[in-house]
């Protein structure tokens, strides 16, 4: 049986600069490697004055890294950015084929890339940013706030690691399904004790 393409989008995953940014999300993509067939795209923003794209096999998880200019303008992004975007999804899909479901991490980036570049194709989402609950999203300008409700109306269906984290999402205006997913953590053998 085929193994389901997953092209997972995330701004937060394990890198040089910082090997635990998005650790959780990597955990979780390699605990679905067994039924899925799952391709990386890494949006990371640098200190870095032009964009590059690059391909690596991370143990066994083919990722696609976009490194672009931390501060770059309006402009830069409505243009450059978005050239180079396509560009790394070409390539992703000249290598990896059509996805059949696309996995965004982390909004609205994510959920805004999958709908222009993969109309078609279905979109979930997950969640982990503590920013709805601690006052960080409160302070975005009303037309960020409301990129971000939009977003969560392409994906049918939202997960997020608790009760509380939903609870500030729908609270804030964010619309769909919603499903409860813990973080990955690794078992612990047990160890016997000594007579």
């Amino acid at each position: 049986m085929a193994k389901v393409k997953v092209l997972h989008i995330t701004k937060w995953f394990p890198n040089k600069a910082d090997e635990q940014l998005g650790i959780f999300i990597e955990k979780h993509i390699r605990a679905t490697q067994p039924f899925t067939e799952a391709h990386v795209f890494h949006l990371l923003p640098a200190d870095v004055d032009s964009a590059s794209i690059d391909y690596s096999q991370n143990n066994g998880m083919p990722t696609t890294t976009l490194t672009y200019p931390s501060e770059s303008s309006a402009i830069y992004k409505m243009c450059v950015f978005s050239f180079e975007i396509k560009k790394a999804l070409k390539s992703i899909t000249d290598k990896f084929g059509e996805p059949d479901l696309i996995h965004g991490h982390i909004y609205a980036q994510p959920a805004f890339i999958a709908r222009r570049y993969f109309k078609q194709t279905p979109l979930i989402m997950s969640d982990h940013w503590t920013g709805f609950v601690n006052g960080y999203y409160d302070a975005f300008p009303a037309w960020k706030k409301a990129a971000f409700r939009k977003s969560s109306q392409w994906a049918f269906c939202t997960t997020v690691p608790s009760p509380f984290l939903k609870e500030a999402m729908v609270k804030h205006g964010f619309q769909g399904q919603f499903q409860i997913m813990g973080n990955v953590i690794e078992s612990v053998p047990k160890v016997e004790k000594a007579d």
